[in-house]
């Protein structure tokens, strides 16, 4: 039984060497799952910021819409460093 998960490790090693030797050869760069986890967070964190600065954005125009000379119907503003 341990013979066979060897010879089942062997030839899995053996391909994963044969595809990523492949792609070393075509002068590819190889995606490390570290990287692939850093650039998903990256790309969350400026959606959230994108986020928040159309929120910010679509509550300036509603309060451009809804002015009247007072403060009424006027939504709260956040004050936020990383609007722009």
């Amino acid at each position: 039984m341990i013979s066979i998960i060897y010879a089942i490790v062997c030839m899995f090693s053996l391909c994963l060497g044969l595809y990523f030797g492949f792609k070393i050869a075509k002068k590819e760069q190889i995606k490390t799952p570290i990287e692939m986890v850093k650039r998903k967070i990256e790309e969350k964190k400026e959606q959230e910021i994108y986020d928040e600065q159309i929120e910010t954005f679509n509550n300036i125009l509603h309060n451009i819409n809804n002015y009247d000379g007072t403060s009424k119907n006027q939504k709260e503003i956040k004050n936020n460093a990383k609007l722009l």
